[in-house]
């Protein structure tokens, strides 16, 4: 049994499941992790090859501001992947690196079979990796 004080479930194929990661781990949350059913990225990856991101990434501007793909403070889609709008692989591969370059803890490929609340607080959840989480 693993103990986390956050875990972020069925969100880690995706940038929002590792956008929060990242802030989790920019805030210094304790122990948390991703639990997904799909690897990184894997929701992108499923996109028509000819499908684009509709807002453009950009390396930087005058402002300072993230680029509009970033899902983590000073990265960029644009400056990782060369390209102003990604395809879903594209994408997928940018929040790859950017999930090892974090060392982002995720479980992939993996699913939650079942959710009980614990007396005191909490919960335990079940995975198919036979094991159980506590966050």
């Amino acid at each position: 049994m693993e103990e986390f004080d956050c875990l972020v479930v069925g969100a880690g194929a995706g940038a929002a499941g590792l956008g929060i990661a990242c802030v989790l781990q920019d805030l210094k949350i304790g122990r948390f992790a991703v639990v997904d059913r799909g690897g990184i990225g894997s929701s992108f990856r499923l996109w028509p090859k000819e499908t684009r991101m509709i807002t453009p990434s950009f390396t930087g501007n005058a402002y300072g501001l993230l680029d509009l793909n970033s899902i983590s403070l000073r990265t960029s889609p644009a400056f990782t992947l060369g390209t102003e709008h990604p395809s879903g692989d594209e994408y997928a591969d940018y929040l790859e690196t950017l999930a090892a370059y974090r060392k982002l803890p995720i479980y992939a490929n993996t699913d939650i079979t079942a959710i009980r609340p614990l007396e005191g607080g909490g919960f335990e959840l079940d995975s198919s990796r036979g094991g159980s989480f506590l966050p």
